[in-house]
């Protein structure tokens, strides 16, 4: 069934394009288009910044490229952060690690040795990440993350969406493994949640892919000839003017 918003007395709706996870059909669709045509056009893999693009226009939201990439994509009061994994084999990916921004201890809180006391600072990185999304949250209630996992050589997707959420520190504990990174691990669980680079400040979530995710895959297209391109522009040589 089709996802139709009610209309509600006093005039109020949601600007929800539609229910959380629930990503519907023509999205996927238009997705699919985007991505067939990239390929036509000789692109060899999709980046980050055109997964943003590709999601923002199947929404008709407003790609706003931000370098902290907790709202990359806003329509309305909605706003998502679009990420895009490499994946050998789509179907059977349950966790993606996604790259979710620079959360510096030293610049934040003057912390100049992670190493001193790595639960301190992994507890730091955790309240960086949640004032972030506390700010996001005041213009956008609803904050959510798109993951693309894609597999290119055989043009398999699979993509799922999930709350983008604060986390609670005193959940997690913090170990300093063998490259020097810090590792954050659910306290009841010991699943492996966070990586924290001192080196750089990157900070990674390890995600596990929503039940509702939809698998699809896509026809590949043979890439388009530049000069059968060209010629249906009607270029020739006097389009150019030396100077």
């Amino acid at each position: 069934m089709a996802y139709q918003k009610p209309k509600l007395r006093g005039g109020w709706t949601s600007s929800t394009p539609y229910p959380l996870g629930q990503i519907p059909n023509p999205v996927i669709l238009s997705i699919a288009s985007s991505i067939v045509y990239s390929a036509a056009m000789n692109a060899r893999d999709i980046s980050g910044d055109e997964w943003g693009d590709i999601f923002a226009a199947s929404v008709n939201g407003n790609h706003l490229n931000r370098p902290l990439g907790i709202v990359n994509i806003a329509r309305g009061n909605t706003a998502w952060s679009a990420k895009t994994v490499k994946a050998a084999n789509p179907a059977r990916t349950n966790r993606v690690r996604l790259i979710s921004g620079r959360n510096a201890p030293v610049f934040s809180f003057g912390n100049d040795d992670p190493f001193t006391d790595v639960q301190e600072t992994g507890n730091q990185v955790l309240q960086i990440w949640n004032a972030r999304v506390e700010e996001a949250t005041q213009e956008y209630p609803h904050l959510r993350t798109v993951v693309l996992v894609r597999d290119m050589e055989r043009f398999r997707f699979k993509i799922f969406e999930q709350q983008t959420v604060a986390f609670d520190p005193a959940e997690y504990t913090w170990t300093r493994n063998r490259r020097n990174n810090l590792e954050g691990r659910g306290v009841h669980d010991g699943l492996h949640t966070f990586t924290w680079q001192p080196h750089g400040s990157h900070f990674t979530i390890i995600r596990q892919v929503a039940a509702s995710a939809r698998l699809f895959q896509i026809k590949k297209p043979d890439a388009l000839d530049p000069a059968v391109i060209l010629n249906s522009l009607g270029y020739s040589d006097s389009w150019v003017n030396f100077l």
